[in-house]
């Protein structure tokens, strides 16, 4: 090689490496750039206050102009469809409709849509002392919520059932079987009487509450020489002659503490609250043992009554003992409200679900307001999803493919289960654990009752008014006593509160908001600063009718986890879920987002069956039936005559009609019962009777 050759050759090299050098030094300083520049998508898993896992790919929304605080009258902003008010409705007719009134009123237990009978007819063991004393509670808060009448014959049949099982020294006695809990039974028809004091001011049913929460004490609870109590109940005690027999379950039966420290919020009564205190320090400190579990509900059903008393005492050590239970439950949780009943088990439990809102509610009311947001995604996103409807497309689907004797008789008495709401789904579809005997979809009686108790229970919180000033703790609609809410939710983020008195108002602001970005207005001129306190903007000063709005950005994001032994990824837009990947296909969870809940039939209206178009007759036939269960539930049995014999002069016209069995099942009997002990319409009665007992007959041919 000639010297020109090792010169160019060595300049090449030179010139080689300071263009390497170059490069290397862009490509580092890109990398730099790119790794302290957030991308507008970031793909980091970060914490986000309120949610209980990590989400990715936050991205905070512009917030649209639409988003100020126009008057409400003005405003063309779509508000807020989710109607916790009309789900309460819907609960009644799953109350009324499980429940067996020719059998003593007796619940059912055994719930299973797609089966024939889908429930228990003339009720079953496991309801016992179980699901009734639930149904007894849920038919107070729902007929609280709903304002309406549907099924009060219905629930005062099954309130005097559960009071029968009252013994003179005040426990809940059931009829002996091996399902048997006295101090269960004790504790829900208990809460039942509280709550019938606290809406209707009952004091006959407070003082049955006090008589049988002073009975736990005499015979259930020990005490030691500090002051710690734990359940210690006997095996049997006689009393009068009666045996009482304890079937004592430690894993279950710490729920007594939650009606006595109900007992103190609704009367202030000291002496049950000084009970509860014992029963949660003995329990914190070791002397009360054996109610720690690896069952959800049962686990978590026990944390409530701590929880409450947290949050009545505001005491520190009981709201942090409750919150580091989460660290331990969070991998059986979702963000939306699922929450896995056992490990393994691979489908939620609707129990537990309710179990955690009421958890999550006390810890809200003692001053750990990001709960709230745990609670208001499952009232939005979980629990309109898990409420059963039978003209779901996908449910007609499997319906279809199954054999019936009698077809139409069936789907007479599954839509009186309508409104209750699923016990089990997976992560991603209400077809759970379909190898079980009951089959894939489950209304199992303990779980819908207990949905409705927190369902009521969130919803009172909506709006809480206390000596403070008055607090709205979620963005629902909502109208209290206090205030009016409108919620702008999900799509914009607005809030608009409409004060019914002066005082100080607090709307809290979701944990994912940072506080600089929300906006507070008043009677639409917006504010130079916004005054926090906590978690809540403060309204000073506030005025009958005036309008208080707060607006704030969205944000949109996703959260990938493991659950129920499958990866899922879950997309939000705030506290709300907008998709779910990969969905199951049998009976899918969020296909339609937001579940839309039907209207409740009224006296004017009826829902009608699917499959096809209907007769003038056949829908005039449907409306004097919902008009007869109407009537004859609010025990006005003149105008139930009157309907029913209209009814039934429809009814033969159409022999195989679905309008025909649902009046001989259904209508028949309550008329029946009511002529028996009617004398002034009696002969009106057995005409009535006589011609019901026609249309039955003609079916059994």
């Amino acid at each position: 090689m000639s010297n020109r050759e090792l010169i160019f050759s060595r300049h090449q090299r030179v010139i080689g490496g300071k263009i390497m050098r170059f490069c290397l030094t862009v490509v580092g300083a890109l990398f730099v750039l790119a790794w302290t520049a957030k991308p507008v998508h970031s793909t980091e898993r970060e914490t986000i206050d309120g949610f209980l896992s990590p989400i990715t790919n936050k991205r905070v929304l512009a917030l649209p102009e639409a988003a100020d605080a126009t008057p409400l009258s003005k405003t063309k902003i779509d508000r807020d469809t989710f109607d916790p008010v009309l789900m309460a409705k819907w609960s009644l007719n799953y109350l009324a409709g499980s429940v067996s009134e020719e059998a003593d009123f007796a619940s059912s237990y055994g719930n299973w849509p797609l089966k024939m009978p889908p429930y228990a007819l003339g009720g079953d063991k496991i309801a016992i002392g179980d699901s009734e004393v639930r149904n007894a509670l849920a038919f107070v808060l729902m007929r609280d919520m709903s304002g309406i009448k549907f099924g009060a014959g219905i629930q005062k049949g099954v309130m005097h059932r559960i009071l029968s099982y009252q013994q003179p020294c005040g426990l809940f006695n059931p009829p002996n079987h091996s399902d048997t809990d006295v101090l269960w039974a004790t504790a829900w028809g208990t809460r039942a009487l509280l709550e019938e004091f606290a809406t209707t001011g009952n004091r006959e049913a407070l003082s049955r509450a006090g008589k049988a929460l002073k009975a736990v004490r005499q015979y259930a609870i020990e005490v030691n020489n500090r002051g710690l109590m734990r359940l210690a109940p006997p095996e049997k005690i006689t009393l009068n002659g009666q045996v009482i027999r304890f079937a004592y379950r430690p894993s279950l039966d710490f729920c007594i503490v939650e009606p006595f420290v109900r007992y103190y919020e609704v009367t202030g009564n000291t002496e049950m609250l000084n009970i509860a205190r014992g029963l949660v320090d003995g329990r914190l400190e070791g002397y009360g043992t054996g109610h720690d579990t690896g069952h959800t509900h049962s686990h978590w059903h026990s944390l409530i009554g701590i929880a409450h008393f947290g949050a009545v005492t505001r005491e520190k050590k009981y709201l942090d003992w409750v919150e580091n239970q989460f660290e331990r439950w969070t991998p059986y949780m979702t963000d939306y409200g699922w929450f896995e009943a056992i490990g393994n088990y691979k489908a939620s439990e609707t129990c537990a679900v309710s179990d955690l809102i009421h958890v999550c509610t006390y810890l809200g009311r003692g001053g750990r307001s990001l709960r709230y947001d745990l609670v208001e995604r499952t009232l939005r996103n979980y629990l309109p999803q898990e409420q059963f409807f039978v003209d779901d497309e996908a449910f007609m689907r499997l319906w279809r493919e199954q054999k019936y004797a009698d077809r139409e008789k069936q789907m007479a008495l599954m839509r009186r289960l309508e409104g209750g709401f699923l016990c089990r789904t997976t992560p991603s579809d209400r077809w759970a654990l379909p190898n079980s005997p009951e089959g894939g979809i489950s209304l199992e009686g303990c779980c819908p009752p207990t949905g409705m108790t927190g369902l009521y229970l969130a919803w009172k919180d909506v709006v809480r008014k206390t000596d403070k000033g008055v607090f709205v703790n979620m963005a629902f609609n909502h109208d209290s006593p206090s205030a009016k809410v409108v919620s702008f939710l999900p799509n914009v983020g607005r809030v608009t509160v409409i004060p019914k008195h002066n005082g100080l108002f607090y709307v809290r602001i979701p944990g994912f908001v940072p506080h600089d970005k929300v906006s507070a207005w008043r009677s639409g001129q917006k504010s130079d600063n916004v005054v926090w306190s906590g978690d809540y903007v403060t309204f000073v000063g506030a005025r009958k009718r005036e309008e208080l709005t707060v607006t704030y950005p969205l944000a949109t994001f996703d959260q990938t986890l493991k659950r129920a032994g499958k990866t899922y990824t879950f997309h939000w837009k705030g506290n709300a879920v907008t998709g779910i990947e990969p969905s199951d296909d049998v009976l899918p969870l969020f296909k339609k987002i937001p579940y839309p809940t039907p209207a409740f039939p009224t006296t004017t209206s009826t829902r009608v069956s699917s499959g096809g178009k209907e007769g003038i007759q056949e829908v005039a036939s449907k409306r004097l039936i919902a008009q007869t269960r109407l009537v004859s539930q609010q025990e006005s049995t003149p105008s139930a005559v009157e309907l029913a014999t209209q009814a039934i002069k429809l009814a033969p016209q159409q022999p195989q009609s679905w309008v025909k069995r649902a009046l001989a099942y259904d209508i028949s009997r309550t008329i029946r019962k009511h002529f028996a002990s009617t004398q002034n319409i009696l002969p009106r009665g057995k005409h009535v009777v006589r011609r019901t007992l026609r249309v039955e007959r003609s079916l059994s041919r």
